[in-house]
């Protein structure tokens, strides 16, 4: 569809704009270039690029060469990034030159040489099962995993997303999310995918709420008129305390919110100052392809306890089962599981983990199913509702933190004999992680 209207407006950033002719040319000119020097089906390319218009020219181009991207954000530390890339095992890094620099062929986002010699170099088809992405956890002071999401999975989201909420052909969609978290995907490729705009926002968003600065939201906003935007509750919080920020977001279509729990007092607010705008509470872990629950939050929801997390989109089915992996009744608490086309192809070479997270039914008719760790139950009304972790697992500002494994590397040094740590709200209600050693 996008190629089929060659001179609308693709993609745009602060200071660049292409159009879908130009954003294919750029993304097969570098799908080449790496085809040539060996990438392809099965491979995993790493981008490392600023936020701007090559970001999303360097994911189209990996994908062009049949090849998975690794994404990588220039804002995370060194170390973290290093990890990503020792266990992704790159073919090569797609990079603009700005980040850190390490052990693995480099390849730059964008050439200044024409190549004429690669006019006919053929890009490949990869198959529906290819990984697409490979995109690593987030996480406390644990190794991240590499879930391997292929292409079928992929082309199911954006079919369920459209089920849901018709395409994006006349959207702009304002894209904040870090490159690293598997969210992005809906904000920076679905829209493209489909014809509509994306317009990429520079980085740490929750930085540039002054209405002052040039690329602050509100400016943003005004300048590229986007009708939808996607936020993690800790972000649209930040927001909410920014008066202009928050009616900025008035003129938006759709509003989606998810990666943590939806606090009732935000939806509440949101709901309040934004009411021409459908808000809609997003639940989905990485490893079903982004999200596979969605709720339209109403007047109503904001008056209970608790922001329902909805019904399952199209490419997803769930189930509530108790220890046992029996279905519990409706009403009763049990772990949540989600099953169908969104399922990842599992942990990047981490067989024993993938067995203990990806089961398949047993039956006739074989079934793949992720075990998630939430907790949830079914309201009478239909809509899932989230009721916490199974573990001591929690999300701040969209991050899994493993507090187990903080306070294991607090009791490891020799100087602390015992180690707690928790999760309380701060005095803006912004959660915070509070740790308590015993020396």
């Amino acid at each position: 569809m996008a190629l089929d209207h060659p001179t609308r407006t693709a993609v745009s950033d602060r200071a660049a704009t292409r159009t879908f002719a130009e954003l294919a040319v750029a993304a097969e000119s570098l799908g080449r270039r790496l085809v040539a020097r060996g990438a392809g089906p099965g491979d995993r390319v790493g981008v490392l690029v600023e936020r701007g218009v090559d970001l999303v020219v360097a994911l189209l181009g990996v994908s062009a060469a049949g090849a998975a991207y690794v994404p990588l954000d220039p804002d995370y530390p060194v170390e973290r990034l290093r990890a990503v890339v020792e266990d992704a095992d790159l073919a090569m890094l797609v990079t603009d030159g700005s980040g850190p620099r390490f052990d693995v062929p480099a390849v730059p986002v964008t050439s200044r040489a024409a190549r004429p010699d690669l006019a006919e170099t053929a890009l490949p088809s990869p198959s529906p099962e290819d990984p697409a992405y490979v995109v690593f956890t987030s996480g406390s002071t644990g190794r991240p995993k590499g879930v391997v999401v292929t292409h079928a999975n992929l082309a199911a989201l954006f079919d369920a997303l459209d089920a849901a909420y018709g395409s994006p052909f006349d959207d702009s969609f304002l894209a904040v999310t870090s490159v690293a978290f598997d969210i992005a995907v809906m904000e920076l490729l679905w829209p493209l995918i489909r014809g509509g705009a994306t317009v990429v926002g520079p980085a740490r968003m929750i930085d540039r709420l002054d209405p002052r600065g040039d690329d602050s939201l509100p400016r943003l906003v005004e300048r590229f008129r986007p009708t939808l935007f996607q936020g993690t509750p800790s972000l649209l919080s930040a927001i909410a305390s920014h008066e202009e920020a928050l009616l900025s977001l008035r003129h938006l279509r759709r509003l989606h919110v998810g990666g943590e729990v939806f606090p009732v007092g935000l939806a509440r607010r949101l709901v309040t100052a934004l009411p021409g705008v459908r808000i809609h509470n997003m639940y989905g872990p990485t490893e079903a392809t982004v999200w596979s629950a969605a709720h339209e939050v109403t007047p109503e929801d904001t008056r209970s306890t608790a922001v329902p997390i909805g019904r399952p989109l199209d490419h997803a089915s769930v189930r509530l089962v108790d220890d046992d992996g029996r279905t519990v009744a409706p009403g009763e608490v049990g772990e949540l599981w989600v099953g169908g086309p969104c399922v990842a192809a599992g942990y990047f070479r981490l067989p024993d983990r993938t067995g203990e997270r990806f089961v398949e039914e047993a039956g006739g008719v074989p079934r793949r199913w992720y075990r998630t760790g939430d907790r949830a139950r079914l309201r009478p009304d239909g809509a899932l509702e989230f009721v916490g972790r199974f573990d001591r697992q929690v999300k701040i500002s969209g991050v899994r933190i493993e507090l187990d494994e903080i306070e294991s590397v607090l009791s490891a040094s020799p100087d602390v004999r015992a180690a707690a740590v928790v999760v309380r709200k701060g005095a803006d209600g912004e959660q915070q992680l509070i740790a308590y050693v015993q020396a």
